[in-house]
């Protein structure tokens, strides 16, 4: 949730930076044009922190659910949903996006490499889910009668919900397959995570 008194802002190609000798929260600021914005959600973003009235009105407030929808559609991980203790790194997609294979060690090199060499094909891809209505965390897929996934995270949208959900592999997307909860179930299509710079 969004702390008090703070609004999180998203801004095209900006950043925010702090004018002053003091540097304390809700000092004055100036909008500073980088060479390229911070990707955060899957989209060029920024944050502001501090008091909700040092921002300029000609910014754009968003709210958690906006975000949220946004890293879902995205295909942007999060801590917690997508990437917890019984994920590894290249079932959630971030190796591309993140790891480099010419520099340095890092915890967990091993298996990411392994991964790697024999061609990333892990057991969970995420991938992206789609149906008419809400559809919670925590749902299950099916597909000819076998479960075969898991929803991490998802949001409503205009025609129903997105979601976030780590599939197994055999399941080719798109393909339609069957989730279920408590207390509900309905149809939904798995279709690929979108693609990243």
């Amino acid at each position: 949730k969004a702390l008090p008194n703070t609004r999180v802002l998203w801004r095209r190609g900006a950043m925010l930076g702090v004018r002053g000798d003091n540097h304390d929260l809700g000092a004055v600021v100036n909008f500073v044009e980088p060479e390229s914005a911070a990707k955060d959600a899957g989209i060029e973003a920024f944050d502001v922190i501090g008091p909700s009235d040092s921002v300029p009105d000609t910014e754009a407030a968003a709210s958690f659910e906006q975000y949220e929808r946004a890293r879902i559609e995205s295909g942007v991980p999060a801590m917690g949903r997508e990437l917890t203790d019984a994920t590894i790194p290249a079932e959630s997609g971030v190796v591309p996006r993140s790891v480099s294979f010419t520099t340095g060690c890092f915890t967990g090199q091993e298996l990411v490499a392994r991964i790697d060499s024999r061609g990333g094909n892990v057991p969970r891809p995420l991938r992206l889910l789609r149906a008419e209505v809400a559809v919670p965390p925590g749902a299950r897929l099916a597909l000819g009668g076998r479960d075969v996934g898991v929803v991490t995270s998802s949001a409503s949208t205009a025609d129903g919900s997105i979601a976030l959900a780590l599939v197994a592999r055999a399941v080719e997307p798109p393909a339609e397959v069957k989730v279920s909860w408590a207390g509900g179930e309905t149809e939904g299509r798995v279709d690929p995570l979108p693609a990243q710079p």
